[in-house]
């Protein structure tokens, strides 16, 4: 895990994701406030296998801390996307945060090289799912279901 400035939170989900800082700074705009907890943004990869290809799942949420005790927030990851090189992901990654860390959900298919788009996240009481679609791919890979897994991130 690595914690991150907001600036890098934006700068590392431009890399992952191919969008621009200025489209990212209009999803996830800085907070005009803040309260005595320190507020940051950390990333978590996770190496999944997908027969013998191993893409990371990229999650960046935001994390607080008041003294000793620290928690995650119920906002919107920064990002959940793969990070998978000539793979390209097709299919719904889905993030359920609570106080230290995170369940996830990976239900999709991988193909070789091809374009894909991310065509949304949609959240409710702080569960997000992430939906992507891939074109013009050139063959099918693998698919991927992790069925209902646990990151924990505040210790």
């Amino acid at each position: 895990m690595i914690e991150l400035t907001y600036e890098q939170a934006l700068e590392r989900t431009a890399e992952v994701s191919g969008k621009s800082i200025e489209e990212l700074k209009m999803q996830h705009p800085p907070y005009s406030f803040r309260t005595q907890a320190a507020c940051g943004w950390m990333e978590t990869a996770t190496t999944l296998s997908v027969k013998s290809y191993r893409p990371q799942l990229i999650v960046i949420v935001e994390t607080c801390r008041h003294g000793s005790f620290g928690w995650v927030t119920q906002k919107q990851p920064f990002l959940q996307e793969f990070k998978a090189g000539s793979k390209k992901f097709d299919g719904t990654i889905k993030v359920d945060l609570d106080n230290t860390g995170y369940t996830y959900v990976v239900d999709g298919s991988f193909y070789d090289h091809g374009t894909v788009s991310h065509t949304g996240t949609t959240g409710l009481d702080a569960v997000f799912t992430a939906t992507y679609a891939v074109s013009y791919a050139s063959n099918w890979y693998g698919s991927l279901y992790t069925g209902l897994q646990y990151k924990r991130i505040i210790k």
